[in-house]
């Protein structure tokens, strides 16, 4: 049963008041297909993807989509929806064009986005998922072949089969700063991920970081957040021992 059905459609006079803000509370699948069909390519992270038309309408992308999933939460999924996944373009993006995120930038394994769907995490019996937020960032691809994020669907709707029958909160959000936070959240994600075809059984193994365990990754970023500290110490002289 469909309890969305108790709830009466209320809606402020005015909406949000705010032409960046939309605010919605049912229909919600019907809202995020709507705005994908208005752009040309869908970036994202969410703990699932097995809902069939929201796949449909990524499918339909002229230029594609890059969307990374919970390893974890998605493997009894996989098997089922990998055709359907393969069916959706891959926005073939160059890994040089993704936005600096510290200790990933310059040391990235060179090369171009493989798959359209991907997945990020350990798998492992009872863990707790490591990706659970959803958001899809909606993109416009120039004439040059750049990513021009411009829009931010995100909430508690899971892009899953049977999301619309909760009461589900969702918001778009077209502020370029918001959408800029989520596009730099998202590329970190999509470091760490892996191609859904090919991906490893337990360990997280970036397709385009060198390191292939976590401890690895977080190893090297505690070595460079000594070196900036250091660096900063160096710069600051020692006027930084009176702050």
């Amino acid at each position: 049963m469909n309890l969305n059905k108790l709830f009466q459609f209320v809606s402020p006079p005015g909406g949000s008041g705010d032409a960046n803000i939309n605010v919605s509370f049912f229909d919600n699948e019907e809202l995020i297909i709507k705005e994908i069909n208005k752009y040309n390519a869908v970036l994202g992270c969410s703990p699932w993807i097995t809902n069939n038309k929201i796949i449909k309408a990524l499918a339909d992308l002229e230029f594609g989509t890059c969307i990374v999933t919970d390893k974890n939460s998605m493997n009894n999924y996989i098997k089922d929806y990998l055709d359907k996944f393969n069916s959706i373009k891959t926005l073939g993006f160059d890994i040089s064009q993704l936005p600096n995120n510290s200790y990933f930038d310059g040391n990235e394994i060179p090369g171009k986005n493989t798959s359209s769907i991907r997945v990020f995490g350990k798998l492992k019996e009872g863990i707790t998922p490591l990706l659970h937020y959803k958001f899809l960032i909606l993109c416009i691809i120039d004439e040059d072949g750049k990513i021009n994020p411009k829009s931010v669907i995100t909430g508690s709707f899971n892009l899953s089969s049977n999301a619309s029958n909760s009461r589900e909160l969702l918001l778009t959000l077209k502020n370029p700063k918001i959408v800029r936070c989520f596009y730099y959240e998202w590329a970190k994600a999509f470091l760490l991920s892996e191609n859904i075809n090919s991906f490893s059984k337990e360990e997280i193994n970036p397709e385009f970081l060198h390191e292939n365990s976590a401890q690895d990754i977080i190893d090297n970023i505690y070595n460079e957040n000594q070196w900036l500290d250091a660096e900063e110490l160096k710069s600051r002289g020692l006027g930084a021992f009176y702050d």
